[in-house]
């Protein structure tokens, strides 16, 4: 869609996806507005480079850049002053050299004025690129850092061919840009690598069509004084009319629905208020310079507020709830410390080339070292762990090593795009590119391919074995359909904003939203038919909630919009406390009392439930390495790369962990002659695991798998065979033991069970049960059930305000369940006994029975396994299967089997049990309840007879359409420990961190382009200036407030901004995918340290400072890029 500058009309287009190396980018700034002049080579309105060159006035000699005189000389080769921000010399071949001592780079220019032959700059690290022109001042070749050479044809002084030469014979010339014009010199089309089509069309010399390369066209109309009036997409759902009031300097903008914002500014065009379609107004008080100093709300409360100590080099921004934090920067301009609102600090030192050496923070100091040409080459964090990189060949090739000695090679093509991961022991994959299909072939022959469209929209995933998911889009990039394997469809439509409005799921049945004119949720209407209808307050903070059976539940919130309370009439209420950091501090519900305390980092140091106290000990990292109450205290040890190396309890328990790299073997020693290997292959499958008693096999197991790393085949020596089989979309179709069928299950398009052996299972609208195993279910307004009714029984639930049940009744008696304010139970009563359990963050950590039966866990920090378990201080092995189900418990005593159980996907069948029930942990974060038949799960509640949740997803459909659906239908590949979202097995996380890997180099290609050092480009108005460039008049920021003349350009946003958005798209989309999947607990700490810095791309967006420096010194603004 086109951008309009409301304060002054004028119309912006940037063009997203002009595949650009990295220094050509810096040379196209790919924006259109009608507020630029024109210029040639590409036409009016568009924006372009500028190139550098001297120029003689009289005795003085002049160096321009950007269209601007940036720096003036009295006479060359004298030395600089000390404020002088350049200086120049004649160098013994006659070429000019000037320096910016600012920024380290320097200019070599063959000679004075125009035209320049050849501009040669060298940035601080001595990374050089050569640009060379015609003797018409047109550039015509250049020649960036890593030797590409970039060719540029003219006719008639417009720009027709940008061509990337050829570097090797294995190479051959591609063509970049190619622009075609109208008879007015008008740029009308352009055809990008690869073979990507744009059109434009004009009135008057204003742009008034845009076709986008998916055929979308976006048009735009203008009044007689040149303002942009309108602007609508081809199908009209998406439309925009402006209207501008000289006088009273303000401007309405009305969208198709005739709903109206207006917008206030200053003598200076800076804004100073806005006011929502329903009359909520936001203000921006501004100093006499026009920076802003405070945002009030709708009900005039302070926002933020920001202050800028001129000459103190700190900047200091206070909260709505009244926190500090406090930035300070060193004469340089650079950030030396933060401040945070609870007066913890990190502070920063530099190299001798303005680079971060040492960063000291809260629980440590970490170590930067640089290559020669500035690349990042060492790093050590904390506890001593080090991360080397090397760059090879022209930044093509690149070595990884990690804490753990683990080597990773790297590879990259000319366009910057990553074609070879390898790990040390040559395990990785290619990537090969055909059009817009990427694939993947991985060392063992496996392959998956990625398809996408000119947008970058994902359009088909194909796995190893053939199957198919495609999505397919609109003409602007909007999702309307995704297909799945089986040719199953959920669409979607949109409304006037490009919000999504209907979901239409596979068995055709609709999800509606509804939005106020301001945009917010009022109304969503489930599958079920049922709608929850959302209240505000004249300021848009949420007030009610309205469920589908009339219930009301108030919500109050703070001054920053955190809910501090949620009550309702007869379904419990929910008291929240935060600290200044906005971190929770206090839950209380009518269940529990829960607190929180943190250490500097943020990390959960105590927590506390009804005065019974759990406190945590850390290391430098997040991981614990204590935890401990009043009778019990569990310990954690780490390598410098956070693998785990010992854990142990104070009842006399301790395991050591090894892992052997080569062999891809992990083992745990639990003392007393106890051992557990487990092997894995080179895509963390678990293929082989070995339980040892003094040195003889007790279990021995072994997994196969097919191309898509679904589970075929789980064989125990000397016992049963477990084998799967799968849908074309990945569904648990069948189980057999040992040749016989023990588990079948048929789905309906939607991904319900119809069919298991034991008889089928109907539904009403909305995945909701209607009859199971002869018992009709019956609902609440939020597709809750409230009874179960058979011919033999009667059962009735109760649930609190959270969905969690709080009451049973049958014919045995009544069953209630207690609950803390993270969904953790700590209380339950049953017919069949009672007990507590008290926990360690999302971990269990004791239980006590009624009949006075004590169990105590160890959890693996990381995997979050049960790895051992004391029950009345006999200390048992837990064995788990390759996704963490227990399958065994092993008395470490006697070498008895006190438990076993078989997992066949949606559940288990348990062998034998000599505990009395008192184990009762199934797969991660599964607790089984032998009086309902139901399994707990955090927030909710699972069947494992039929293979789906009991009650909906409280987060409604943010983790799918079906909110009834247990782990996608896969329980061999996903986990559920929390009953909100299904979490993928450890080889599925390992595929997304490869495509991760993939994406998140392309996104900082694109981010290097933008050569950002600090900041992001702050400019959307032009006239873009080369980053350097000084505006010799004041000129209208991004943010509507004016950058005084004089001030040094970063760039422009519009150069840049659509193309990122959408490289980032990729990126968060699998980021999304990998996260929900809950693959972080997979992660080895190299891995989990690689993670982070890919999950940077997908944070770094683009947006203005949340505060002004324009007060600030003018280095400081420098440096920061405002």
């Amino acid at each position: 869609m086109f951008r309009v500058n409301l304060a002054t009309g004028d119309l912006c287009l940037a063009v997203a996806g002009w595949m650009f190396p990295t220094a050509l980018s810096l040379e196209l700034s790919r924006a259109y507005s009608t507020a630029t002049p024109d210029a040639a080579p590409l036409g009016p309105h568009w924006k372009l480079w500028d190139p550098e060159y001297l120029d003689e006035q009289g005795s003085q000699i002049s160096f321009h850049s950007g269209g601007q005189a940036i720096a003036q000389f009295e006479s060359v080769g004298a030395p600089p002053a000390d404020g002088d921000a350049f200086s120049i010399a004649i160098e013994a071949n006659g070429q000019y050299l000037v320096t910016d001592r600012q920024q380290g780079k320097r200019y070599r220019l063959s000679k004075l004025g125009l035209p320049q032959l050849q501009v040669e700059l060298t940035d601080r690290y001595g990374n050089t690129m050569v640009r060379r022109y015609d003797v018409r001042g047109q550039l015509v070749e250049l020649i960036d850092s890593d030797q590409r050479k970039f060719r540029l044809t003219y006719a008639a002084d417009r720009l027709t061919e940008i061509v990337l030469v050829a570097g090797s014979s294995t190479e051959t010339d591609e063509t970049v840009l190619a622009c075609e014009y109208d008879t007015l010199g008008q740029l009308v089309r352009t055809r990008d690598w690869p073979n990507v089509v744009r059109e434009y069309q004009y009135v008057d010399g204003k742009m008034v069509r845009f076709t986008n390369p998916l055929g979308g066209t976006h048009f735009a109309a203008f009044d007689d004084t040149g303002r942009c009036r309108t602007v609508w997409e081809q199908d009209g759902v998406r439309s925009y009319a402006y209207e501008y009031d000289t006088e009273r300097r303000q401007t309405t903008l009305r969208n198709r629905n005739g709903h109206v914002q207006l917008f206030r500014f200053n003598e200076q065009n800076a804004l100073i208020e806005s006011v929502n379609p329903l009359g909520a107004s936001r203000q921006l008080l501004r100093d006499i310079d026009g920076s802003l100093i405070a945002e009030l709300g709708p009900d005039g409360s302070v926002i933020g507020s920001w202050h800028v100590a001129t000459g103190e080099n700190q900047v200091t921004q206070l909260d709505p709830l009244g926190a500090v934090t406090i930035i300070q920067f060193n004469d340089d301009g650079a950030i030396k410390s933060v401040t945070d609102v609870a007066e913890n600090q990190w502070t920063y030192e530099y190299d001798e080339r303005g680079d971060v050496a040492t960063a000291l923070t809260p629980a440590g100091s970490w170590q930067f070292e640089y290559a020669p040409q500035g690349d990042l080459h060492r790093v050590v964090d904390a506890g001593g762990g080090q991360l080397k990189i090397t760059h090879e060949n022209r930044h093509r090739r690149t070595t990884v090593v990690d804490a753990a000695n683990q080597t990773e090679k790297l590879e990259y093509d000319r366009w910057g795009r990553l074609v070879k991961a390898y790990n040390g022991r040559g395990w990785g994959y290619d990537i090969e590119y055909s059009g817009g299909t990427h694939e993947l072939r991985f060392s063992d022959k496996q392959y998956e391919r990625f398809t996408y469209d000119v947008l970058n929209n994902l359009t088909q995933y194909e796995d190893a074995i053939g199957r198919r998911w495609r999505y397919h889009y609109d003409a602007f990039g909007r999702m309307i359909e995704a297909t799945d394997p089986l040719q199953k469809t959920v669409k979607y439509s949109y409304d006037c904003e490009g919000r999504i409005e209907q979901v239409a799921n596979e068995a055709h049945v609709t999800f509606t939203t509804a939005y106020d004119a301001a945009g917010k949720i009022v109304q969503q209407t489930d599958f079920g038919h049922s709608s929850r209808q959302y209240v505000y307050d004249a300021t848009g903070k949420l007030r009610q909630i309205v469920t589908g059976d009339g219930k009301q539940i108030a919500v109050d919130t703070d001054a920053a919009s955190q809910m501090v309370g949620l009550d309702t009439e007869t379904a419990g209420y929910q008291r929240n406390a935060f600290d200044q950091a906005g971190r929770r501090t206090r839950i209380e519900t009518a269940g529990a009392t829960l607190e929180f305390a943190y250490d500097a980092l943020g990390r959960v140091v105590q927590e506390v439930v009804d005065g019974d106290a759990v406190d945590y000990s850390y290391g430098w990292h997040e991981l614990p390495v204590e935890i401990k109450t009043k009778r019990r205290r569990v310990n954690y040890n780490y390598d410098v790369a956070k693998n785990l190396c010992t854990a142990s309890d104070d009842r006399g328990l301790q395991i050591n962990f090894q892992e052997d790299p080569a062999t891809l073997t992990t083992t745990a020693d639990y003392g007393s002659g106890w051992q557990v290997s487990r092997r894995y292959d080179e895509r963390s499958h678990l293929i082989e695991q070995v339980v040892r008693r003094n040195g003889s096999e007790v279990i021995g197991e072994t997994y196969r798998y097919d191309a898509a790393g679904n589970l075929l085949e789980r064989v125990r020596r000397g016992g049963e065979r477990l084998e799967f089989t799968h849908s074309s979309r990945r569904e648990l179709v069948e189980c057999r033991l040992d040749g016989v069928v023990a588990r079948r299950y048929r789905y309906d398009d939607a991904g319900n069970i119809t069919e298991t052996i034991n008889g089928d299972v109907e539904y009403l609208p909305g995945n909701r049960l209607r009859q199971w195993s002869g018992a009709e279910i019956k609902y609440d307004g939020d597709g809750r059930p409230v009874e179960k009714i058979s011919d033999s029984e009667r059962c009735s639930y109760e649930f609190d305000f959270a969905g969690q049940i709080v009451e049973a009744r049958r014919a045995e008696g009544v069953s209630s369940y207690t609950y803390d304010g993270i969904a953790r139970r700590l209380k339950w009563s049953t017919p069949l006994g009672s007990g507590t359990t008290r926990w360690a963050c999302d971990w269990l950590l004791d239980e006590v029975h009624e009949d006075g039966t004590q169990l105590a866990y160890v959890v693996h920090p990381i995997r979050q396994v049960v790895l051992a378990v004391a029950i009345d201080n006999i200390w048992y092995l837990v064995v788990t299967d390759q996704h963490g189900e227990a399958t065994d418990l092993l008395n470490m005593e006697t070498g008895q089997s006190a438990w076993k159980s078989l997992p066949m996907g949606f559940d288990s069948q348990v062998v034998h049990d000599h505990l009395q029930g008192h184990w009762r942990v199934r797969g991660i974060g599964q607790i089984a309840d032998p009086d309902s038949e139901l399994i707990y799960q955090r927030a909710r509640y699972y069947v494992p007879e039929i293979g789906r949740f009991f009650s909906p997803d409280p987060l409604s459909v943010a983790a799918g359409w079906n909110v009834y659906s247990y782990c996608l239908n896969q329980p061999l590949r996903y986990i559920d420990p929390t009953g909100l979202c299904p979490t993928l097995s450890e080889s599925d996380c390992s595929q997304l961190r490869n495509n991760i890997r993939n994406r998140a180099t392309s996104v900082e290609t694109r981010w290097q382009e933008m050569q950002t050092p600090v900041s992001i480009l702050p400019w959307s108005t032009p006239p873009a200036l080369p980053k350097g460039g000084i505006y010799a008049a004041p000129i209208l920021a991004a943010d509507n407030s004016v950058v005084p003349a004089g001030s040094k350009s970063k760039g422009s946003l519009e150069t840049h901004i659509d193309a990122y958005q959408q490289e980032q798209k990729g990126l968060k989309r699998t980021m999304q995918e990998y996260h929900a999947g809950g693959c972080r607990e997979y992660e080895t700490p190299a891995e989990r340290a690689e993670m982070r810095a890919m999950g940077k791309w997908q944070n770094k967006k683009i947006e203005l400072p949340t505060y002004p420096l324009k007060n600030a010194p003018p280095d400081i603004r420098a440096k920061l890029g405002i």
